[in-house]
């Protein structure tokens, strides 16, 4: 809306055609409802939500924390006031929705750029999911369970790569990495497993992972690439790999 002069006589219009246009949505959403077009019973920027999600955008919402220090000047009463606040209820109940609450500029800001570098992670593999590299395509003289662990304590992946140490999703968690830390990624991907490594273990000074994980993790259990065609060829070789690293 900020691009819309006073003068347009069709906010709305132009508006919803920015949606339809747009690879991305971001709505931030405070206490007030919004403009209400006289041709219309809802405000422009519900009106967008609603064109975004019948279009599948992709969409980002960021609220208001209810209990923020926010200007009464901004806060509606009344009618708008349960306007604003359906329409929060309808924001935080959408399941599709990427939802975040701030409550501050600063913590805005923060949750944005998560959101954005989320997104663009995304749709990178989606326009060309790469290929999981296979076992011998790793350092030979990495333990890549510690990595596993790093990448899960700097939360590039979640719990499940720590329980069943799967190439695909280690390979996962390091291109996200790279992409927060704009890593270089036209090296060798040997090299830059090796450069994430070097970089986390520099971050994280002083954190390791349980010795007993580590025990429970021994080849053979560790990891098996979905990719593979040959599974069983990439275990050995992780397998040879890490024995290595432990003997080190």
């Amino acid at each position: 809306m900020e691009d819309l002069s006073a003068a347009d006589a069709r906010p709305l219009a132009n508006a919803l055609a920015d949606v339809e246009h747009c690879d991305a949505c971001t709505f931030i959403i405070g206490f007030r409802y919004g403009y209400v077009p006289g041709d219309s019973d809802i405000s422009v920027t519900e009106a967008e939500y609603r064109r975004a999600r019948e279009l599948n955008k992709s969409m980002a919402a960021f609220l208001v924390d209810e209990k923020a220090s926010w200007p009464v000047q901004f806060i509606d009463t009344g009618v708008n006031a349960q306007r604003i606040q359906a329409f929060r209820a309808t924001i935080t109940g959408d399941r599709d929705l990427y939802v975040r609450t701030f409550k501050s500029l600063e913590d805005f800001t923060f949750r944005v750029q998560r959101a954005v570098m989320d997104w663009a992670f995304k749709s990178a593999q989606a326009v060309a999911p790469p290929a999981t590299p296979t076992a011998d395509q790793w350092p030979q003289d990495l333990d890549l369970r510690v990595l596993a662990w790093h990448l899960v304590a700097d939360f590039k992946s979640g719990p499940d790569l720590l329980r069943h140490m799967d190439l695909e999703l280690l390979r996962q968690a390091i291109e996200k990495w790279e992409l927060e830390n704009n890593a270089n990624t036209t090296a060798s991907w040997s090299e830059r497993v090796t450069t994430a490594n070097a970089q986390l273990l520099s971050k994280h000074q002083g954190w390791a992972p349980n010795k007993l994980w580590l025990a429970w993790m021994e080849p053979p259990r560790i990891p098996v690439s979905t990719a593979s065609p040959s599974p069983k060829t990439d275990a050995a070789a992780v397998k040879a790999s890490m024995s290595r690293a432990n003997q080190a």
